[in-house]
C-alpha cells in the first residue's frame, strides 16, 4: 500500500482544486470538452462565448450540477472585447488566474487567390491575434499565480499542409511559434506555455466537412488508427498539461491525430480524384431520379460535390454565425430532387461570381438535425432557400404568398446572381426585408402548404 503521504503527493499532481482558469470558446466542440475535464479536476472555470444563447445554455447545464463556473459573452476577434473580458476574468478570480486555454478559432475554406481582405481579418483575428493578446493581458494576473499555464489550441494544420485554408495554417504555424517564444520569455514568472495540434475531430466546424462521405473517407485513410478523433480526447491533453504532474513541461506541441504525422508519407489524392469518388457513389442514386440526361446529372454532382453540405443544426448555427458582412445562401433541399439538382447547378456555377458578397452551403432536409430550421421556417416545398446577413434573417417581396424564402429553383444563373446583390446591398443598408429585382415571369409560382393544418 502506499504511503499516507506518498498517496497526498499523487492526488495533488493529479488534480486542479484551488486552481482558476479561462477557457475561450468553450460551449461547444474542443473547448466545451475542455470546460468540463476542468471541471471534473476540480478547476473553478471561466468562460467566453460569442453567442449568448449558447453560453446561457451551458452556462446552466453547468451550475445545474453544482461545478463552480462562470461565464460572458466575448468576441475574441476584438481588442475591446477581449479587454472587456479580462477584466470581467480578474474580478471573478480576485486578479489571479492558474491556466489560460487559448481555444477560440475559425475557418474559412477557400483556393488561395479566393481569399478576400476581410476573410484574412476575420481568420487571423480570431484564431493569432486573440490567443497573442489575451495572453498579453492575462500576464499580471498569471504572474499573481506564480505557477501558471497557458495552452494554446493549435492544428497539424500548423505543421504540415492539410488543404484547411492557407491563412488557417499560418495562424497555426504562428500560434506554435508563439508558444516556444513565450515558453522562453515567460518561464521566469513561473508560467509555462505548450500547445496541442489535433487533426480532425468531430467538432461543428470540422462536421463540415466531414459529412461529406468522399472527404471523411480520405481522412480516414491517411489516419493509423482508422477514426475521427473525439472532443474529450482533446480535452485530457490540454488538462494533463494544466496539472501539476506536467510541471516540468514546456515549450511543447502535443499532436493528437490518431498517427496521422508520423504515417509513411504517401502521395496524397487530388481534389479531383475526391470529386470523381464522390461522383461515382451518387451516379446509382441520380440515374432513375428525373428526366435529366446521365451526363447533366454527373455535372452537376460534380459542382455540388463543390459547395459545402450541412446536416446538422450545428453546423448552420456556425455558418449563420460566422459569415460577417455577406450574405448567407442556404439551400433546403435533397441531392436526388431533380428541381434540387436543377438550383444546384446554377448555385455551383455563380458561386464563384458572388464569393464577395455572399456564402452558399447545402442543407439536407432530411436529417434529423436541421429539422428544427425546417419547422421554424415551414419548409414544405424544396428547394427552399434562405438567405442571411450577419446573423439576421433576410427577407424578399417577390410577389408570393411567401416572403421568408425563395421557393424552386431559379431561371439563371444571372438571376440568382442579381438576387443575392439586390440582398446584399440592401443589408449593407440596414434593410431586412428587400424586393425581388426580378420580372414576375421569372420568378417561380406556388401555394403554400402548412404541415401542421
Amino acid at each position: 500500500m502506499l504511503d499516507t503521504k506518498v498517496a497526498d503527493g499523487v492526488a495533488s499532481r493529479w488534480g486542479l482544486h484551488h486552481k482558476s482558469a479561462l477557457v475561450t470558446g468553450g460551449t461547444k466542440g474542443i473547448g466545451k470538452a475542455v470546460v468540463d475535464e476542468l471541471l471534473g479536476l476540480g478547476a473553478s472555470v471561466f468562460v467566453c462565448a460569442r453567442s449568448e444563447e449558447g453560453l446561457q445554455d451551458s452556462l446552466k447545464e453547468w451550475k445545474a450540477a453544482g461545478l463552480p463556473v462562470q461565464g460572458a459573452t466575448c468576441d475574441v476577434s476584438s481588442a475591446e472585447s477581449r479587454q472587456g473580458l479580462m477584466e470581467k476574468v480578474s474580478e471573478a478570480f480576485n486578479g489571479k488566474l492558474d491556466i489560460l486555454v487559448n481555444n477560440a478559432g475559425t475557418n474559412r475554406r477557400k483556393a488561395m487567390t479566393d481569399f478576400t481582405t476581410e476573410d484574412y481579418q476575420v481568420i487571423m483575428n480570431t484564431n493569432l491575434e486573440s490567443a497573442f493578446h489575451l495572453s498579453q493581458l492575462a500576464l499580471p494576473l498569471l504572474k499573481n499565480s506564480g505557477n501558471a499555464c497557458i495552452v494554446n489550441v493549435s492544428s497539424v494544420a500548423g505543421i504540415i499542409a492539410i488543404n484547411s485554408g492557407c491563412i488557417y495554417a499560418m495562424t497555426k504555424a504562428a500560434m506554435n511559434q508563439l508558444t516556444k517564444s513565450l515558453c522562453c520569455e515567460w518561464a521566469k514568472f513561473g508560467i509555462r506555455v505548450n500547445s496541442v495540434s489535433p487533426w480532425y475531430i468531430k467538432t461543428p466546424l470540422a462536421n463540415q466537412v466531414l459529412q461529406n462521405e468522399a472527404f471523411a473517407a480520405d481522412v480516414l485513410s491517411r489516419t493509423p488508427m482508422r477514426r475521427v478523433g473525439e472532443p474529450h480526447e482533446v480535452a485530457s491533453a490540454v488538462a494533463f498539461l494544466c496539472l501539476p504532474a506536467s510541471a516540468y513541461i514546456t515549450g511543447q506541441n502535443i499532436t493528437i491525430d490518431g498517427g496521422f504525422t508520423v504515417a509513411e508519407p504517401r502521395v496524397q489524392e487530388t481534389c479531383n480524384t475526391l470529386v470523381q469518388r464522390e461522383i461515382d457513389r451518387r451516379q446509382h442514386k441520380l440515374e432513375a431520379l428525373s428526366p435529366m440526361s446521365i451526363e447533366v446529372k454527373l455535372k452537376v454532382a460534380r459542382m455540388s460535390y463543390l459547395l459545402p453540405n450541412v446536416t446538422t443544426k450545428e453546423g448552420v448555427d456556425e455558418l449563420i454565425l460566422n459569415t460577417i458582412d455577406a450574405v448567407l445562401v442556404l439551400r433546403v433541399g435533397r441531392a436526388s430532387d431533380a428541381v434540387c439538382l436543377q438550383l444546384d447547378d446554377i448555385l455551383s456555377k455563380a458561386v464563384r461570381e458572388v464569393s464577395k458578397f455572399a456564402k452558399i452551403a447545402l442543407v439536407d432536409v432530411d436529417s434529423e438535425e436541421i429539422q428544427v430550421y425546417v419547422k421554424y421556417f415551414d419548409i414544405t416545398l424544396i428547394p427552399a432557400t434562405l438567405f442571411f446577413f450577419n446573423a439576421e434573417h433576410m427577407k424578399m417581396d417577390s410577389g408570393t404568398p411567401d416572403h421568408t424564402k425563395w421557393i424552386g429553383a431559379f431561371h439563371s444563373k444571372q438571376d440568382f446572381i442579381d438576387v443575392v446583390e439586390t440582398i446584399y446591398r440592401g443589408a449593407m443598408k440596414g434593410k431586412m426585408i428587400v424586393t425581388c429585382p426580378l420580372p414576375p415571369e421569372r420568378i417561380p409560382k406556388f401555394q403554400l402548404l402548412y404541415k401542421e393544418i
